[in-house]
């Protein structure tokens, strides 16, 4: 797993991030604006053109279609989501984005060990109730010398709910902690206090090299 804390700047020009999450996401603006993040970290991180990819939790083809357009992709990507709703609309879009879509969880893979060259987890990690799991049956699918990116979040997620700092600041923490409750129901986030130092022991102990 790459490290994705790094210099955002040394990196090769490509297409501006907030313009290709922004063309995708025009109607949700925070999305675009954190997919565009996402996309800035796995560029720093070193993700590139790989032979075969596996996208963890890939929903319903939108982030996919950034990731292509953004790192201009030319092998396969296997799109995986246990919601079979979304992987219907996915299909409906038939962008090409993905070679194909798997509906399986993320906790019980159906693929031989060693398969993907590249495995990559958007936001998706934290809302997997059995994290070991996933993050295990990741590390059995790549092959040896691969690699696994992936964006989670840490308890300082939540403190950049803006409308609850600022409820809590005028003295209605009640309203502060149920937005922030309501916004981790809309996230779909189940583990929303994991710490940094934690995420990167979960990592450690499922196989994966942190590289710094």
């Amino acid at each position: 797993m790459k490290n994705i804390f790094g210099n955002l700047g040394n990196n090769k020009r490509r297409p501006d991030a907030l313009t290709v999450a922004t063309i995708q996401y025009y109607y949700k603006p925070v999305m675009a604006f954190f997919s565009s993040l996402s996309l800035r970290a796995y560029e720093t991180a070193g993700l590139s053109n790989s032979s075969i990819m596996l996208g963890l939790g890939c929903n319903d083809e939108v982030y996919g279609m950034m990731l292509k357009e953004f790192f201009s992709f030319a092998g396969d990507i296997v799109g995986l989501d246990l919601n079979g709703e979304a992987l219907s609309k996915a299909k409906s879009y038939n962008t090409g984005a993905y070679s194909i879509f798997i509906n399986a969880s993320a906790t019980a893979m159906p693929f031989a060990d060693e398969t993907f060259s590249t495995v990559y987890a958007n936001g998706v990690i934290p809302d997997i109730p059995d994290v070991f799991s996933a993050l295990a049956e990741a590390r059995r699918v790549i092959r040896p010398g691969g690699q696994f990116f992936c964006t989670v979040r840490t308890e300082k997620f939540r403190q950049g709910y803006v409308l609850a700092r600022i409820l809590t600041k005028i003295g209605f923490s009640w309203g502060g902690e149920y937005y922030k409750e309501r916004m981790d129901k809309r996230c779909t986030a189940i583990h929303v206090s994991i710490t940094y130092d934690d995420w990167v022991s979960f990592f450690d102990q499922a196989g994966f090299k942190i590289e710094r």
